[in-house]
This record gives structure tokens, C-alpha cells and sequence, in this order.
């Protein structure tokens, strides 16, 4: 089941297959995770290119919308298998961005984060964490007013369990855009990073354990290696600078036209450590050039 994002929806369409759509994913939900997955991508689709034509929906009484939170609802269920959510963050996005106030985002939001908690891959938690990685972008302090109010299943506080998940899975994001999005959101949190009143101040996460080997900073051998605490502003400017590193790799491979130059770069590396510093606030910039395209196509 799949719909092309330059189709334009028109209601005659949408109104024959949408339905169809819903039915389908909805009966083979647990049957078939690859039909769940399709279904959820598709309904997106739908939202995203033809929304005013969505919301005209009416079948049998059921409107789109409200096919749309039950399906929802089955995708971000807990009893569901977790790879069936591969696409729920993008359809929740979806759905918060074109139904604003017409549904309970709350709701989602607190379902999106429950789901979370049971998922072990990480390309499903980070499918997951977009949802509240594109809330920091919009709204910084809001959203993260608004997570500290949520709970997990076990009780913890929604603001931790989601920014200790980021920061574990960041350096595995995988997709040009998601990236992109997630480094531009944690730049955002770098004005409070020193700030000792802020929801972040007493956050800790684990990080590889560094060790001191021939004059060089270097991660512990896998025989050795360990983690340790540290506290979470001090992870978030660690993510940034490895993410701008990576950035100039990237530029600089282009410049060579050769992107197996590594070697070639190791002259450069102390020139970099001590410019990245100064120039992070660059990255923002860099990206955000790129992001309103990338969102519109997404």
C-alpha cells in the first residue's frame, strides 16, 4: 500500500480509497507488521498532501479523522509489535501539524512516549523521538514544560526518559533529515546549558569512558570499555561538536572529491578541535538552510 507524494488527492479519490486504506491495515494489523507499516505511511501521505479533502471524509459515520486516531491507537499500542511503528512519528507529526487543535495531541503525545518505553531498536526510537525532537524545534521551553508533566508506564518523569533516550541513540540517527532536525533542536538547548535552573540541571546519562593512551584522548578498548555518568549539558555539547565534526569531514571530503580522505585529514585535526568550538553556532545555520525544504517533501 503505498501513494505517491506528488499525487494530488483529489476528493473523489480519497473518499474511495481511504477508506479502503483503513480497512485493510486495520484487519491485518497484527497479522501482517509490513501492512501496518504501509497503512501508516499511506494515511500520512493522505494528511500531508490533501488534508482539506481528508477531513470531508465521512464513512459510515466514521469520519477520517477518527479512523486516523484508531489507527493510531493500534500502531502506538504496547501489544503491538514495535517494529509496527516504524512510521508512527511521522504520522503523529503529521497529524499535530494539519489538525492542530481538532484532536487531543496529548493523548498522542503520552502514547508516543509509553511506546517508546517498550521499544528496543533504534531506528524505532528514533522514529519516535521526531515527534518530540520537531516540539524543541517549535517550542523549546514549552515542550519541555509540557514533558515534564507526562510519565512513563513506571513513573518517570516524560523530559528525562526522553532526553536520556536521545542522547543514547543520537549518534545512530539514521536519514539526512531526521539528522539534520535533531542537531538543529539539541543547538537550541545550548543558551541553558550553563544555566543551573533549568529542566536539564540535574540530568545525568551514560557515556563511553574515555581513557588517556600515547598522549591522546581516546575511547576504551572494547575489552576495557565501560560508562560512566556525566551530566546530560555536558553529553548535548559532546553530540554537537562530534556532529560538526562530522559536517566538516563531510565538506572537506567534497573539496578533495574523495570521500575515503581520512588519511589526508589527520593534519588537520587539531585545527579543527580548537575551531569547533567557536563556530557551532554556524551548524544551526548551516542546516536550518535546508530543513523548511526537507520538511515540506517529508
Amino acid at each position: 500500500i503505498s501513494i505517491s507524494s506528488g499525487i494530488n488527492a483529489e476528493y473523489g479519490y480519497v473518499r474511495e480509497v481511504f477508506p479502503v486504506v483503513m480497512n485493510i491495515t486495520m484487519t491485518w494489523a497484527k497479522e501482517s507488521t509490513a501492512i501496518l507499516q504501509s497503512g501508516g505511511e499511506c494515511v500520512r501521505a493522505f494528511f500531508a498532501q490533501g488534508f482539506s479533502q481528508i477531513t470531508a471524509v465521512n464513512y459510515n459515520g466514521v469520519t477520517a479523522m477518527e479512523y486516523t486516531l484508531q489507527l493510531i491507537a493500534r500502531v502506538l499500542d504496547p501489544e503491538m509489535s514495535e517494529f509496527g511503528a516504524l512510521n508512527a512519528g511521522r504520522l503523529g507529526s503529521s497529524l499535530s501539524k494539519h489538525a492542530g487543535t481538532a484532536v487531543n495531541i496529548n493523548e498522542i503525545l503520552q502514547a508516543v512516549l509509553n511506546k517508546l518505553t517498550s521499544c528496543e531498536a533504534p531506528t524505532i526510537k528514533q522514529s519516535l523521538l521526531v515527534v518530540f525532537i520537531k516540539l524543541f524545534n517549535h517550542d523549546l521551553e514549552g515542550s519541555m514544560n509540557f514533558l515534564q508533566t507526562l510519565t512513563t508506564p513506571t513513573g518517570e518523569n516524560g523530559l528525562v526518559y526522553v532526553m536520556k533516550e536521545w542522547c543514547d541513540i543520537q549518534e545512530l540517527f539514521s536519514g539526512e533529515y531526521e539528522t539534520k532536525v535533531a542537531v538543529i533542536a539539541l543547538t537550541k538547548f545550548m543558551p541553558i546549558l550553563l544555566n543551573n535552573n533549568s529542566p536539564l540541571a540535574n540530568i545525568t546519562v551514560s557515556d563511553d569512558e574515555m581513557s588517556i593512551e600515547g598522549g591522546r584522548l581516546t575511547r576504551s578498548s572494547k575489552a576495557q570499555q565501560g560508562s560512566v555518568q556525566i551530566p546530560i549539558t555536558v553529553k548535548i555539547f559532546k553530540i554537537l561538536v562530534q556532529e560538526f565534526k562530522n559536517i566538516l569531514e563531510e565538506k572537506e571530503a567534497e573539496k578533495a572529491g574523495d570521500l575515503d580522505s581520512e588519511d589526508d585529514e589527520e593534519g588537520d585535526e587539531d585545527y579543527e578541535e580548537g575551531t569547533q568550538i567557536m563556530t557551532l553556532a554556524l551548524m544551526a545555520q548551516f542546516l536550518g538552510d535546508v530543513v523548511d525544504v526537507f520538511e515540506d517533501n517529508k
